[in-house]
């Protein structure tokens, strides 16, 4: 939509951003893959499910990075941002709790309007929960991560453009087992866990329950005092239930609940320092709410996520199986941030994301044992969504910003709400979608070598979009960034929209170790129906239908495996060819604008590769390239972005590590170092142009190429039950941004926000 504040694929992100944390990438390191000296290691494939059945990670055709519960653990990984430093093609960006960014292979998915559909897929054991402001979920008792790169809308339907990730939790089962942890760190940092699983009253009905509370001070700190920026405050719980039904059904029910209420975010303004402060953006920050904003919201974040999935598993007899997938889930997520970055007030918004979504997946999956498996199924989505932003603007001090006079305060600064110098509005997005898939896919054997697939998926989907827009005070008469909507009132459009989805692949068995493949799959996002303020209209609002982006990819890649299980090796290239890329401008009148920016192409490889030199050594390491770039033209007409490169994606990326054993102290202490490396970014599609922007003539929004070191130590005792974890991330203590641009790029002042610093901490653990 056009407005004149926070960009229109931004609006319900408040400034959206930023490069992934950690990049490149390891391959998955399976349990085996810390050795304990004496004993030999064998680097065991994990078994995953990205084409709906049980296979081996080395026979599966695609780009495929797969980590199981024990190697996140030893690798430290507890959040999205953490995996992402070792999945090749994956980046992932945690500005906050509300405000995640997931790309895969240059395309980002993060805005989290109600009316707009997600670029790349994020799934909890199957179900979607790709919407931007729900997505970000604390990894914890997890059985395993699938992260499938290329389009994969077949497999995974909605939002599966240009790759999914699907989380598979650890689900309850009769064996008895629980553990405990407890850990503690720099900048206050406090991490509680731990689970209990076994049979409640007999082996047919098993209960699990896992929990984790981690809090973390900010590491910019407030000049105003009160909390540092960019904290963490979570607490996640699961409970789930297996049912043994009759002796060849199954049904797991899994309820999760998540709620987090960190410290605000640090957005640094690069043009105006705090009182005794400078402008780089990990030193400290004078941001502030004021004029009793929203209640007297202070800036931070309340969100909560639930969800509710059952899983039901049927064997109908030798070949044929039944798979119900049925789910409910919802969130509500309030954000007060200010996007001035001045400490003077003059601007402060929030975002106020709720939505809930019930969905309902059959498959039915055949194998015959020899040549031919194969699935189908039929899937329903309903979703219900608003986004509301509340603006507050003090005219004074936004006439002196907007002027380039700026007196930034020492102290907080403590107004009286008065409606003749503040100006009041909101405006709320509104999306519902109900929506029905039909797919099928097939994989036949043309030999003991030579296996061929192909899929289909077609989806209809029944949209409404609709606005709101209240202008509450104004002493000018009229909003300064929005319209009033007919009667103050929601106006709708709606429409329905279908496509298809499609891949075609095959694998060749080279040897026994080596397999290739080649395959072409389409990918798409489906139609969203846009909507505008526009003052000339009847009801103030205009409704713009935007055309589904798609995906053409052609894929080559190679897996091989050495039959001693020391080795593998695991690569692809490919190609893809975008068509209709949403992006969005910021014209001279202030007015933020939706445009299709035309088409897009990459070309690229992923790597990842394992070795173990021997028993108690072991290396580890990815590199990818992915040269993604808008056309510069089209049928001889020049486009806005031409030549640019996608934001958030750096050009290469490498990762490497190792693990190392030694017997010390009556115990195994395993070390694994790890460094991950990424190219320059940029944090906008009109990279930084000045000629692309309304003010801004500095070309200063990207961070260039850098890496980071971390470094895990475990040691787990000869005898006893327990473990311990020490830890240092980014040890090097690298200072660079993940967030560029943001609202005050519009008037020509972007804002800043710093990575993480170096983090040191332990943990202990202990299992009954």
């Amino acid at each position: 939509m056009a407005i004149k504040t926070p960009r229109a694929d931004r609006l319900s992100n408040p400034l959206l951003g930023a490069a992934a944390l950690f990049l490149g990438t390891t391959l998955c390191l399976p349990a085996s893959a810390q050795p304990a000296p004496g004993r030999n290691v064998a680097i065991e494939e994990i078994v995953v499910t990205a084409q709906l059945r049980e296979q081996s990670i080395g026979d599966v055709p695609m780009s495929l990075s797969a980590f199981d519960g024990d190697t996140m653990e030893r690798l430290g990984i507890q959040q999205f941002d953490e995996l992402a430093a070792f999945v090749p093609g994956l980046e992932v960006q945690e500005q906050s709790p509300n405000n995640p960014s997931f790309v895969i292979r240059g395309i980002t998915s993060d805005n989290g309007a109600a009316n707009v559909e997600p670029r790349v897929s994020v799934y909890q054991d199957g179900v979607s929960i790709a919407k931007s402001r729900g997505s970000l979920v604390e990894l914890f008792d997890i059985e395993r991560v699938e992260v499938a790169k290329g389009p994969q809308s077949t497999l995974y339907g909605r939002a599966a453009l240009i790759g999914a990730i699907n989380v598979i939790q650890a689900k309850a089962s009769p064996e008895f087992d629980a553990s405990v942890s407890a850990g503690l760190g720099t900048d206050n940092l406090q991490v509680v866990e731990g689970h209990i699983n076994g049979a409640l009253i007999d082996e047919d009905l098993s209960g699990r329950l896992a929990f984790r509370h981690k809090s973390r001070d900010g590491y910019v700190d407030n000049a105003f005092g009160g909390a540092a920026f960019n904290g963490v405050d979570l607490f996640a719980v699961r409970g789930s239930l297996n049912f043994r039904m009759v002796e060849n059904a199954t049904a797991d029910l899994i309820v999760n609940y998540q709620k987090d209420s960190p410290s605000g975010t640090a957005f640094k303004s690069g043009s105006f320092a705090p009182k005794g402060g400078d402008l780089k953006p990990w030193s400290p920050a004078a941001l502030s709410s004021f004029g009793g904003f929203e209640g007297g919201k202070d800036l931070g974040i309340e969100r909560e996520v639930t969800g509710v999935t059952l899983l039901v598993d049927v064997e109908l007899n030798d070949q044929l199986s039944l798979h119900s997938t049925s789910a409910y889930r919802e969130f509500e997520s309030l954000e007060v941030f200010d996007p001035d970055g001045t400490g003077v007030p003059i601007l402060v918004f929030a975002e106020d994301a709720r939505g809930e979504q019930a969905s309902q997946d059959l498959r039915l999956n055949y194998d015959n044992g020899s040549r031919l498996t194969a699935f189908a199924g039929v899937s329903y989505f309903a979703e219900d969504g608003r986004t509301r932003i509340p603006m507050l603007t003090y005219i004074p001090a936004a006439l002196g910003f907007y002027s380039g006079v700026v007196n930034v305060p020492a102290e907080k600064p403590v107004l009286p709400f008065n409606p003749l110098a503040m100006v009041s509005e909101e405006f709320t997005l509104y999306g519902e979608t109900s929506s029905y898939d039909l797919y099928g896919d097939a994989t036949y054997a043309v030999s003991d070598r030579l296996a061929v697939s192909a899929g289909l998926r077609w989806s209809n989907d029944d949209k409404v979009s609709g606005i709101r827009g209240i202008v509450k005070h104004s002493p000018l008469g009229v909003g300064l960034n929005i319209n009033n909507t007919a009667g103050k009132a929601r106006i709708n459009a709606s429409d329905d929209f279908d496509g298809q989805s499609w891949r075609l692949i095959s694998r060749y068995d080279v040897t026994a170790d080596l397999n290739v493949y080649a395959s072409y799959a389409r990918g798409r996002r489906p139609d969203v129906i846009d909507a505008n303020f526009e003052a000339t209209s009847a009801n103030g609002v205009v409704f713009t239908p935007v055309d589904e982006e798609r995906v053409d990819s052609v894929e080559l890649g190679a897996k091989y495996a050495h039959p001693d299980g020391r080795l593998t090796v695991h690569g692809a290239v490919f190609t893809f060819d975008y068509e209709n890329f949403q992006s969005v401008i910021s014209e001279a009148n202030g007015d933020i604008t939706t445009i299709n920016a035309g088409n897009a192409d990459s070309t690229g490889f992923e790597l990842q590769t394992s070795y173990q030199i021997m028993e108690n050594l072991g290396v580890f390491g990815t590199a990818s390239q992915n040269k993604a770039r808008f056309d510069k033209s089209v049928n001889g007409r020049p486009l806005i972005f031409g030549g640019n490169r996608f934001r958030l994606n750096p050009d290469n990326t490498f990762s490497i590590g190792a693990t190392y054993a030694a017997s010390a102290l009556s115990g195994t202490f395993t070390v694994v170092p790890t460094y991950s490396w990424k190219s320059e970014v940029f944090f906008d599609d009109n990279n930084d142009r000045p000629e692309l922007q309304a003010s801004d003539r500095v070309q200063d929004e990207r961070q260039g190429s850098h890496g980071l070191l971390n470094l895990m130590v475990n040691y787990v005792p000869d005898a006893g039950n327990y473990s311990a974890q020490f830890f240092v991330t980014n040890a090097l203590d690298k200072e660079y941004i993940i967030d560029a641009g943001n609202v005050g790029d519009i008037f020509g002042a972007p804002t800043f926000i710093a990575g993480a610093p170096r983090l040191l901490g332990a943990t202990v653990k202990y299992q009954f």
